[in-house]
């Protein structure tokens, strides 16, 4: 119990240490792209982005908390149910997102802005579907301090793909591209990490 405890502590530790970390990169890169990007073009993305973290909640719907804090160790059955559950909601919604991109831009003010950047954002669903069972995984398995490791990664990427994607010329469309990269990579780095595959359930029959 002692050791699980200090795992635990480590583990948590690790996740702010990494936090702390990148926060100086971030705040630097963040500093450089304010001055070169327009308050519309920010506020057209923090828009987008706001309806799909909404789209990506009811992907989520809370399913991946109660497995994780599930008692008895989850089967590759259990797991393959919530990842098909999930990537497949996660595609539903993100079609929708892309579909009612024009109605939802005019929604929020009629800015063409907001409808692009729904239509670059709305594969962020499925792939945050994807990565459930593997962050369960590994939270599960109270990997925190490899959790840490690839948060860190994952998030200096993105910020670096943002800050040469401004400096390119792309704009407010620098953040929608930077989040797909980001979420792109954690996805691979997760899968990785947790060393599953859908195809699991498979191997296991």
């Amino acid at each position: 119990m002692k050791s699980t405890q200090q795992r635990v502590f480590r583990g948590v530790a690790s996740l702010y240490l990494g936090q702390l970390l990148t926060i100086p990169l971030s705040l630097i890169i963040n500093l450089m792209v304010g001055r070169r990007l327009l308050p519309e073009d920010y506020g057209a993305f923090v828009t987008a982005n706001f309806v799909v973290g909404v789209a990506t909640l009811l992907a989520n719907a809370g399913l991946s908390t109660a497995l994780i804090r599930d008692t008895e160790t989850p089967t590759q059955r259990d797991y393959a149910d919530l990842f098909f559950f999930q990537f497949g909601l996660g595609l539903i919604l993100g079609f929708f997102l892309y579909a009612f991109a024009p109605w939802l831009g005019g929604f929020f003010g009629d800015d063409p802005g907001i409808v692009r950047m729904l239509r670059t954002l709305c594969v962020l669903p499925a792939l945050y579907g994807l990565v459930s069972v593997p962050l369960i995984r590994l939270e599960r398995g109270l990997k925190y301090q490899r959790l840490a490791v690839m948060s860190g990664v994952w998030e200096v990427c993105e910020r670096v793909v943002l800050l040469c994607l401004i400096l390119w010329g792309l704009r407010g469309f620098s953040y929608a591209y930077a989040r797909v990269l980001g979420v792109s990579l954690q996805v691979v780095l997760l899968f990785v990490a947790s060393r599953w595959s859908p195809l699991a359930l498979l191997r296991e029959s």
